[in-house]
């Protein structure tokens, strides 16, 4: 790829591939119909088998391949780094842009003060359950407000100047699987640089995930903020129960309200994995003993005690989560510690009222008739299990 003169409006766009190549293909397609297009485009493919064969486009275009994954952060950086324009498009390959988004929101760069703009970003990946749990309850996680400077855009789609990539050293020493939106934006913040967000303009993103890659997905965002407060191995259920159930209740309420019984579902799957691996990161991290995990997987047994095949079924995907219940196998369950099951009672009302009897009848088949006949796009998160 030649050099283009850093002084020009010129664009960039990055986008990654791993396995996903159909996403590419329909990101690739669409650019025709851009009212604003890139001068250059940057594919990196991360080690994708077999390896991603690159459409024929009116740009030109350079295909960067890792014969082994590397990571998303890995492939951005290879892709970002590979980019000579003075601005640059990243986007992942499973997200749509409205025709003039990048129209709009390359103006706000004119901004010396503005390194990096984003905009709104929407789950619609299908009228599945999990796709629409992901569009009503973690929808649009940016305030549909006025448009303005904010902390935190999310990596899936960024359009920067690349002097200030340069002048910050990208990520810097990040290199965890996940994350680099925090790394990247963090960095531009501690430079005295503004993060804008482009209100009018909207990003959707269609990949559409398993109920597990979707938990996990989940996971991976709010991680790093519930790990950073892990307190002594006394006050863990205090705090899981502080930092995670009142939104768990919030969102099963509206679902409750919507008629969603599988929503109900995929919401106490969600906190019953954070649960868990709250309690593996206080061993990790802060020296527990084995118990709070061995408490939560006893009180998990017992609140679905009369639901046996709700039970079952998230005993299952909790498997697949990684959450194995060693009691369980061995026949030799206790009962869960009064404190444990004194602080989850906001959630008692689902069984004594019979709600869990209810998303067993009617929530539980659908998902499982959905994951006969659904298919699945591929998932980083389900990958790296």
């Amino acid at each position: 790829m030649s050099d283009v003169t850093a002084t020009l409006d010129t664009v960039t766009l990055c986008t990654y591939t791993y396995n996903d190549g159909r996403l590419l293909d329909g990101l690739l397609q669409r650019l025709a119909g851009w009212t604003r297009l890139p001068e250059r485009v940057v594919i990196v493919d991360d080690g994708s088998y077999p390896a991603y064969q690159a459409p024929a486009l009116d740009i030109p275009t350079t295909l960067l391949r890792h014969e082994t994954n590397q990571g998303v952060g890995t492939a951005k950086k290879v892709g970002i780094d590979a980019a000579t324009t003075c601005f640059v498009l990243s986007l992942d390959c499973d997200v749509r842009l409205t025709p003039d988004w990048l129209e709009r929101c390359l103006p706000r760069l004119k901004d010396p003060d503005v390194a990096l703009c984003g905009s709104r970003l929407c789950c619609d990946a299908g009228q599945d359950t999990v796709s629409r749990f992901m569009q009503q309850c973690y929808g649009d996680a940016l305030d549909p407000g006025a448009s303005g400077p904010v902390d935190l855009i999310p990596g899936n789609v960024w359009l920067f100047k690349k002097a200030a990539w340069n002048a910050v050293q990208g990520f810097g020493p990040h290199d965890a699987p996940v994350g680099e939106d925090h790394a990247f934006c963090g960095r531009l913040r501690a430079a005295g640089q503004t993060l804008f967000l482009e209100r009018e303009a909207m990003a959707v993103q269609i990949r559409k995930l398993t109920r597990t890659a979707m938990v996990r997905r989940f996971w991976c965002w709010g991680a790093p903020h519930y790990q950073r407060h892990l307190p002594s191995e006394p006050l863990f259920y205090t705090y899981a129960a502080a930092a995670l159930l009142p939104d768990a209740v919030a969102r099963i309420e509206q679902s409750l309200g919507q008629a969603e019984l599988g929503f109900v579902y995929l919401e106490l799957l969600y906190f019953c994995h954070c649960l868990l691996e709250l309690a593996a990161a206080g061993r990790l991290r802060a020296g527990y003993s084995a118990q709070p995990a061995e408490q939560s997987h006893a009180w998990l047994r017992s609140f679905f005690r009369t639901t046996p095949r709700l039970g079952s079924l998230l005993r299952r995907d909790l498997l697949k989560l990684g959450h194995e219940d060693g009691a369980a196998q061995t026949g030799q369950a206790a009962q869960p510690d009064p404190e444990i099951t004194a602080l989850l009672a906001p959630l008692e009302p689902l069984r004594s009222l019979g709600v869990l009897r209810n998303v067993e009848l009617v929530g539980l088949l659908c998902l499982l008739a959905e994951e006969q006949t659904l298919d699945y796009d591929f998932s980083f998160y389900e990958a790296h299990s």
